[in-house]
């Protein structure tokens, strides 16, 4: 994945090619936060780029904001 920074979230480049798709906003450090990981260890990866991150995953947009 390549991510573009947007004044202070991470995006996803691919976010752009799914824009119809999905949102899931789930806040930074919550429960889900942590479930989504959990789910798939795979995001760890872009979870670990901060608190605001927006990316594709399983034919949903994930938004990971500051609560």
């Amino acid at each position: 994945k390549t991510f573009f920074l947007n004044d202070t979230r991470w995006v996803d480049s691919a976010v752009q090619k799914h824009a119809k798709a999905d949102r899931v906003r789930i806040p930074f450090g919550s429960d889900a936060y942590f479930d989504l990981i959990a789910a798939n260890p795979a995001v760890r990866h872009w979870l670990s780029l901060g608190a605001e991150v927006e990316f594709h995953w399983n034919g949903k947009i994930y938004e990971v904001h500051q609560p």
